[in-house]
């Protein structure tokens, strides 16, 4: 079924506009739908292209146009996910948030309007595949403070490296390169992450990791997670 609209003006040719009965808007989840198309037609008059604007702010809102085209349209998703290591650390934490609203994330809330289509997703996901130095650019962003905690940013950076079906080894890797040159912020969270994902596996690995690079020992978080190997033989994170 269709629904027809018609009218004529004084002076001007009658017309009809042909609606598909499935295109209505009679509730909540297609006026979503509907809202979610006008944002990213409206951001698409903003220049994505500022993605590569030595001007930070520019780049901030080229992220923010990305996101809301992304909705709809994977490519502009994967376009952000292929520049970022190319942007500034605060367009490059926006981004990351973009990305993680794409992925299988337990605390970021979906909605209609709010989350990109399937289709958008299922666009980006193949290309969420990281090398050695991307993984240690997420884990600079992580805060040392909050960590990867529930709610924290440091969980969207995790939900974004878990999309890589070689995350566990990536990460161990990525301990041992960033124990061997720095930051050793990120040589922690590494250690961290690889020894979690070990599962039960975990003092092995963490012998492991310590044995192959000596540093890792020397890291903040070596002695935590000693301590709590020692306790339970795991390490938990949320």
């Amino acid at each position: 079924m269709v629904g027809r609209i018609s009218g004529s003006e004084p002076g001007r040719a009658s017309a009809q506009l042909v609606v598909l009965a499935s295109q209505h808007l009679g509730d909540e989840r297609a006026l979503g739908r509907f809202k979610k198309y006008v944002g990213s037609v409206a951001y698409r008059q903003a220049s994505i292209l500022d993605l590569a604007s030595p001007n930070s702010d520019l780049e901030l809102v080229a992220v923010a146009a990305a996101y809301h085209i992304g909705r709809t349209d994977g490519r502009a998703l994967v376009l952000l996910r292929r520049l970022l290591r190319n942007l500034d650390d605060d367009a490059r934490r926006s981004a990351v948030w973009a990305l993680a609203c794409a992925v299988p994330h337990p605390d970021i809330l979906g909605s209609a309007d709010g989350s990109p289509d399937n289709q958008a997703c299922l666009f980006l996901e193949p290309t969420l595949r990281w090398t050695i130095e991307e993984i240690i650019e997420l884990l600079v962003l992580i805060d040392e403070e909050q960590g990867i905690a529930r709610g924290s940013f440091g969980q969207h950076v995790y939900h974004l490296l878990v999309m890589d079906p070689s995350f566990a080894r990536k990460s161990a890797e990525a301990a041992i390169v960033s124990a061997r040159r720095g930051p050793t912020s990120v040589a922690s969270w590494a250690l961290i992450l690889a020894v979690y994902w070990a599962g039960d596996d975990g003092p092995a690995e963490f012998e492991r990791l310590t044995a192959t690079e000596p540093a890792l020992a020397d890291t903040w978080a070596a002695e935590q997670v000693a301590e709590v190997l020692g306790d339970v033989r795991y390490v938990s994170l949320f």
